[in-house]
């Protein structure tokens, strides 16, 4: 009696790969080990593909800026340019205006809110510095309660524009829990050069 080892029986020998050699074919050992394997490395893409797309996410899409807080102020000789104080919606007592700080070339808008209502108020603004009828610049002043009897003032940032004739001007805006809309107020136009 002959026994036949090689017909349908595994041949050779399994390796260290985890294949084996049947009928002079090679093998996969365990199916198992290599779908673990491939689930894992799916699992490690994935996971770097999150990572990117979270950082891409933090580093480069916009994030909401920081508004600039309102100040208190005093008015010296580089106020230029103040416009006229507008009542604002019809209330007695509330007005804004428009003003340029200009020192040489050092150019900044600012809007002034006063409340003489009787009340504490809401605000919230900004102020923007146009050259020539662009705008340069423009700062928003974050949500703030001003007090009965009290003023304060949105600083744009400092900008500095060359004397070519240039014309500065503030376009501000406010908004008050009073009126609920907003309000812009204007600066009177000024030559950067005078």
């Amino acid at each position: 009696m002959t026994h036949h080892f090689f017909l349908g029986t595994l041949s050779a020998i399994a390796t260290s790969t985890g294949t084996y050699t049947r009928n002079g074919e090679r093998m996969a050992h365990d199916s198992g080990i290599k779908r673990r394997e491939i689930m894992g490395r799916r699992k490690l893409v994935t996971a770097i593909l999150a990572t990117i797309a979270t950082v891409f996410s933090v580093a480069v899409l916009p994030s909401p800026a920081l508004a600039a807080s309102w100040k208190s102020y005093t008015k010296n000789s580089d106020w230029k340019s103040c416009g006229v104080y507008n009542n604002l919606g019809g209330v007695a007592g509330l007005a804004a205006e428009g003003c340029l700080v200009m020192r040489g070339n050092l150019v900044q808008a600012v809007t002034i809110v006063t409340n003489k209502t009787g009340n504490s108020i809401t605000i919230y603004g900004s102020a923007a510095l146009y050259s020539n009828g662009v705008r340069i610049n423009w700062e928003p002043c974050a949500d703030t309660t001003l007090s009965n009897g009290y003023s304060t003032a949105c600083f744009g940032p400092t900008q500095s524009l060359a004397c070519l004739d240039f014309n500065a001007q503030n376009v501000g805006d406010v908004w008050t829990n009073i009126t609920g809309q907003h309000h812009t107020v204007y600066s009177k136009s000024r030559s950067t050069c005078t």
